[in-house]
C-alpha cells in the first residue's frame, strides 16, 4: 500500500506540473500573440487600472510597458480630453463592443484622432465569475480621415464640373435645333 500511496502521490505531483506547463505555454502563446497585433491592446481593470500594455501601444502612445502598468489610464496624460471612464460606463452599460473616436493631439499633429474599440470582459471567463476587465483596441485613424476627407472634397469637385459642363452645352446648344 504505501508503494501505491507513493505512486499515487508521484502521479498527482506530475499532472499538476503538467497542467502548470500547459498554463506558461498558453500565457506564453497569448502573449506572443497580443505584443505581434498590429493595433495598440491595452486592458483596463474596471476602476481603470492598466493591467496589459503590448508593444504596439508602447509605439502609439510613446509610454513603455513597466511604467503604465499599474497605474490609472487618465493619469497616464497620454490622451487629453479622453474620457475612458464615460466610454467604460457606457459599454458595460450596454453589455457589447463599442467604437469611439477621440482627439489624439501629438507634437507635430495637434488634429490627430484616435479609434478606440472598448469591449467588456470577465476575468473569470465566460460563467460570469471574476472581476469586470475591459479590453481596448486603439488605432491613430488620421491618414485615413484626412484621406476620406479628400476623397470627398474631390468628389464635391467633380459634381461640380460636371454641372458646370452640363451647363456650358445647354448655353451651347440651340433652342430649336
Amino acid at each position: 500500500t504505501i508503494v501505491v500511496a507513493s505512486w499515487l502521490a508521484w502521479f498527482q505531483v506530475r499532472q499538476r506540473e503538467h497542467a502548470r506547463e500547459r498554463v506558461l505555454r498558453s500565457e506564453q502563446k497569448y502573449r506572443t500573440i497580443i505584443n505581434h497585433a498590429g493595433e495598440a491592446i491595452f486592458l483596463l481593470d474596471s476602476a481603470g487600472l492598466v493591467l496589459e500594455w503590448n508593444k504596439t501601444a508602447e509605439q502609439l502612445f510613446g509610454a513603455p510597458r513597466r511604467a503604465v502598468l499599474g497605474k490609472l489610464f487618465r493619469d497616464i496624460h497620454l490622451c487629453y480630453g479622453l474620457e475612458i471612464e464615460k466610454a467604460m460606463a457606457d459599454t458595460q452599460r450596454l453589455g457589447q463592443s463599442l467604437v469611439f473616436d477621440f482627439p489624439f493631439p501629438r507634437s507635430g499633429n495637434p488634429g490627430a484622432l484616435l479609434n478606440l474599440s472598448i469591449s467588456p470582459i470577465n476575468a473569470g471567463g465566460e460563467s460570469g465569475g471574476g472581476e469586470r476587465t475591459f479590453v481596448v483596441i486603439a488605432r491613430d485613424v488620421t491618414s485615413e480621415r484626412q484621406l476620406e476627407t479628400r476623397m470627398s472634397e474631390a468628389e464635391k469637385l467633380a459634381g461640380i464640373g460636371q454641372l458646370a459642363a452640363g451647363i456650358a452645352h445647354q448655353l451651347n446648344t440651340p433652342l430649336g435645333s
